[in-house]
């Protein structure tokens, strides 16, 4: 099922958006990604931008309600 998620309206198989994620994820950067799922690193930008849109949709009712009053700010 894609409706409601990153892959909506994605041609490329699915495998290929998770690994792309997955490698981002662990610091690959985007036209090295690009490299591993054969394709360019537009279309990873691409991918990036979509799977983004659903957690900037929740974040601000996830962590606008918080009441914090320290924070430890590492690396």
């Amino acid at each position: 099922m894609r409706q409601g998620t990153a892959y909506c309206g994605v041609r490329a198989e699915e495998p290929n958006d998770t690994i792309a994620m997955r490698a981002l994820a662990e610091g690959h950067a985007l036209r090295g990604t690009g490299r591993i799922v054969d394709v360019d690193q537009d279309t990873i930008c691409d991918g990036v931008d979509r799977a983004g849109g659903p957690c900037r949709a929740v974040t601000p009712c996830l962590f606008d309600t918080l009441h914090i009053t320290e924070c430890q700010v590492d690396e």
